[in-house]
């Protein structure tokens, strides 16, 4: 679980300013959704926030850690963050087994444990018959819960979620919703 603190937070592609002056404060356990149309920047801040993108002003905070100034940043990979991104991002050559188990293979858990992870993050998506397949060799609405499975296996302590639902059918959409405040509840991230 981990605090955010986002304070005069300002991102400027040429001369588009995408972000201006944006603070935010996310307590512990908190749940935020953050709405807007499309090209309001809401992808912006998530990439911020997550370390893909520095800004040109302010600062982001994840517990007592500023991560991210305009003068200096923590790479991604340690700021212990899951983001499910809107296009997915699983890679082709990958099954969806190893594109489950990459996070926790960077983090160096080793087997047994990696594979009780994957099973039970696939279970949990139910995609449990699916580890060997190639993602080139699902349907969007799959692609997006390997996706949602390689995010909550690595258990981070703030999830990123950028329209995580949007193609998913409206039984599976209500089942990941209800899957989520489950996680959110257990592990307040």
């Amino acid at each position: 679980m981990a605090r955010l603190t986002v304070s005069g937070l300002t991102k400027t592609f040429g001369a588009f300013r995408a972000r201006d002056d944006v603070s935010l404060d996310v307590a512990v356990g908190e749940c935020v959704a953050i709405l807007g149309p499309s090209g309001c920047g809401k992808t912006t801040l998530l990439r911020q926030v997550a370390g893909f993108d520095q800004p040109d002003a302010g600062s982001i905070a994840i517990g007592d850690t500023v991560v991210s100034t305009r003068e200096r940043a923590m790479p991604p990979e340690e700021r212990r963050i899951g983001i499910v991104f809107q296009s997915y991002a699983l890679w082709p050559h990958m099954s969806v087994a190893d594109n489950v188990a990459y996070g926790l293979t960077v983090a160096g858990v080793r087997e047994p444990e990696r594979s009780k992870r994957v099973d039970a993050a696939l279970s949990l998506v139910e995609l449990a018959g699916f580890a060997a397949r190639r993602p080139s060799q699902l349907s969007g609405g799959q692609r997006q819960r390997v996706a949602l499975a390689r995010c909550l296996v690595t258990e981070p302590s703030l999830v990123l979620l950028d329209e995580p639902l949007a193609n998913l059918d409206v039984r599976l959409r209500a089942a990941m919703e209800r899957e989520f405040a489950r996680f959110h509840e257990r592990a307040g991230t």
